[in-house]
């Protein structure tokens, strides 16, 4: 339902946007809907980039032109999924942003290891729920353990300066 072939989300025209927001709103019911129509198309547009970012990690990324045609994901139309690989992620803005976007993350010294679970989830389980919120050192070492120790002498360090 939302359009691939248009780059910017501010290209989109409103008449999509409006069929786009009707969608939403014939799937769910709330007194207060409209109010919120902003907040939930910008959530769209996240997980709309988000979708095309996958797209272009698993179809095209490190691959050849040709090949990311021919390797076409299903449920996509074979002319929007031309328009995307050909007129998006092969120009040089997008191909720039994507090549320092990979540098910035190689140069990550201490990643979390939480997946998905949102750090106040972490701070609402650790005591958060009883109006007891950890302390930054439990919430560093809950988000970058793994098998329940810290992985890296550096991340260590860190931990022990935030215990002290």
């Amino acid at each position: 339902m939302c359009p691939l072939g248009v780059s910017p989300w501010n290209d989109i025209k409103e008449e999509k946007l409006n069929h786009m927001w009707l969608a939403v709103k014939d799937k769910f019911e709330s007194d207060y809907m409209d109010i919120h129509r902003d907040h939930i198309l910008r959530w769209m547009k996240e997980l709309r980039n988000k979708w095309r970012g996958k797209l272009h990690a698993k179809y095209v990324k490190g691959k050849p032109i040709e090949e990311a045609l021919k390797n076409m994901p299903k449920r996509v139309d074979k002319k929007k999924w031309g328009w995307l690989v050909k007129e998006h992620f092969s120009t040089e803005g997008f191909q720039g942003r994507s090549n320092r976007n990979a540098a910035n993350r190689a140069k990550l010294k201490m990643l979390h290891h939480i997946g998905s679970k949102a750090i106040r989830e972490i701070i609402y389980q650790k005591g958060g729920k009883e109006g007891n919120p950890p302390n930054l050192a439990t919430i560093f070492f809950e988000t970058r353990k793994k098998n329940n120790t810290l992985v890296d002498f550096e991340i260590n360090e860190k931990h022990a300066c935030l215990v002290n």
